[in-house]
């Protein structure tokens, strides 16, 4: 039987996926060259600030009920939302390296396999991490 009850711990574990969240934002800002200084301070664009004040947080709500599912044991849910999540974590990095909204064929086809990437994640986290009731 799944569990419908939070944990104190599953409640907390947001937390570590938040500063993840913020830190991963910060590395793709840097690692695709796209921060931006004006006289000693950060100015993020438009794309940096919708993927850091509306995709982040979804991405983080979704992982965290990723992982529940994945201890519990719930496949069906653990895929759907792990799709889902693909498909947020994809569209954030892509509108970050763009800084715009918009995606190239070349770069759609990149999300085929990070598809082929999460499937292969979520198995093995499932594999490792699911409760053995």
């Amino acid at each position: 039987m799944v569990s419908l009850m939070i944990e104190t711990n599953e409640l907390i574990s947001i937390l570590p996926i938040s500063l993840l969240a913020m830190f991963r934002l910060f590395t793709d800002i840097l690692t695709f060259n796209r921060l931006n200084v004006e006289k000693r301070c950060i100015r993020f664009t438009t794309p940096q600030k919708i993927v850091g004040g509306v995709l982040y947080p979804l991405w983080i709500f979704f992982v965290w009920i990723e992982n529940l599912s994945t201890k519990r044991g719930n496949i069906l849910v653990m895929t759907s939302i792990g799709g889902i999540n693909t498909i947020v974590a994809w569209w954030a990095t892509i509108f970050v390296f763009n800084d715009e909204f918009t995606i190239t064929k070349q770069q759609y086809t990149s999300l085929l396999a990070r598809f082929i990437i999460s499937a292969m994640w979520r198995w093995n986290n499932y594999l490792v991490f699911a409760d053995q009731n």
